[in-house]
């Protein structure tokens, strides 16, 4: 049975459906989809991220351990700043993907829910493996709680919530700020995904702090949302999850996420191996679909083309804005090619899609 999150009961008394994600029950929608994708497209959206882990490393040795574990160079970080980046096994395969945030005494992780202890046994080997006596790894997702307000018009809220005078945050950089007496953490999101802010507070501030959002929230006309209308902006910009395009026999390479890998680094889990795999062609890789069906085709379908098998489908969701099937799947590299027509599950026509494709703007049906 899902656990109730803290603010389950204003959920529930706003006509939230729910859904299952990382055992907890989470809001899917509180409105129609269409009706909630276009407050993420066109306005301002707030959402409950308490189901994802927050995992605290601090310790004179925090800096080096992480160095060693994730793919991004840790050491070239700014304090305040944060980066998304990978954790990944000696064969390359992704363990997570997080957003990793520097403090001037400590980093924070924000990892996804399901991947919480996965993540922290494998955190718990490497310390022992390398040797840092000096760090200490601590689940913080009890303690530390957290909100996000996303969509263009997000920093109206964010100017409402903490005043205009508020510093004008760059994408990836973070602040300590005030809501009455609760201190917030918040962290303008990177360029990966949809535009906001993360506000993390701790557990016994969170009541206060999520209804002094929505009283600024009424004033600017943004509304709660669900992960129904999350996951749809998730596939449109082609953004690969855990447990869908991610897992430990997939790399950040056949992800479509090089850009998150600097080969620069000396060491990093999973290096040697992924600088090996690019020395030779992929036999797979990340592709955008345009599926022309009614109902979105079950995720593990297969892709083929001519009738042959040539790959699998990883997620798929219908697109407000498109009036169709939108989905991402890992095809042959060699079939890879936009505009080339291919069959899901034997029965749906396809297309391979530019990514920009599916974000261009759009007028959204009445």
């Amino acid at each position: 049975m899902s656990k109730n999150l803290p603010l389950h009961d204003w959920h529930a008394s706003n006509r939230a459906k729910f859904t299952d994600v990382a055992g907890f029950a989470v809001p899917s929608a509180y409105n129609t989809l269409e009706n909630e994708y276009g407050v993420l497209r066109n306005g301002v959206g707030v959402t409950d991220m308490c189901h994802h882990a927050r995992i605290r490393v601090e310790g004179k040795g925090a800096e080096k351990f992480l160095e060693d574990l994730v793919t991004i160079s840790v050491e070239g970080m700014l304090p305040n700043r944060a980066r998304y980046t990978y954790f990944c096994n000696n064969r390359g395969g992704i363990i997570d993907g997080v957003l990793l945030y520097k403090d001037e005494n400590f980093f924070l992780i924000f990892s996804n829910g399901d991947c919480r202890q996965r993540l922290l046994d494998w955190m718990a080997e490497q310390q022992d493996r390398l040797g840092h006596n000096d760090v200490q790894v601590i689940d913080a997702s009890n303690t530390q709680r957290q909100v996000a307000i996303l969509g263009p018009q997000s920093q109206g809220l964010y100017e409402r919530l903490f005043s205009s005078s508020a510093p004008k945050l760059e994408a990836g950089e973070g602040h300590g700020l005030s809501i009455g007496s609760a201190r917030v953490l918040v962290i303008r999101r990177t360029n990966r995904g949809i535009n906001g802010y993360d506000l993390v507070t701790g557990n016994v501030f969170l009541g206060d702090v999520w209804e002094r959002i929505q009283e600024s929230a009424r004033t600017v006309g943004a509304r709660p949302v669900g992960t129904n209308s999350l996951e749809v902006l998730r596939v449109e910009r082609g953004v690969p999850a855990m447990g869908y395009e991610m897992d430990e026999d997939t790399t950040p390479l056949e992800a479509d996420q090089a850009s998150f890998v600097d080969f620069h680094k000396k060491r990093f889990c999973g290096r040697r191996a992924m600088m090996h795999s690019t020395t030779s062609e992929f036999s797979r890789t990340l592709c955008a679909l345009r599926i022309d069906a009614d109902q979105p085709p079950r995720p593990g379908s297969p892709i083929l083309f001519d009738g042959m098998n040539i790959g699998r489908l990883t997620t798929a969701v219908p697109s407000p804005i498109h009036r169709s099937i939108i989905g991402l799947g890992f095809v042959n590299a060699v079939k890879a090619s936009p505009g080339t027509h291919l069959l899901v599950q034997d029965m749906e026509d396809a297309s391979i899609v530019h990514l920009a494709e599916t974000m261009r703007p759009g007028q959204m049906p009445r």
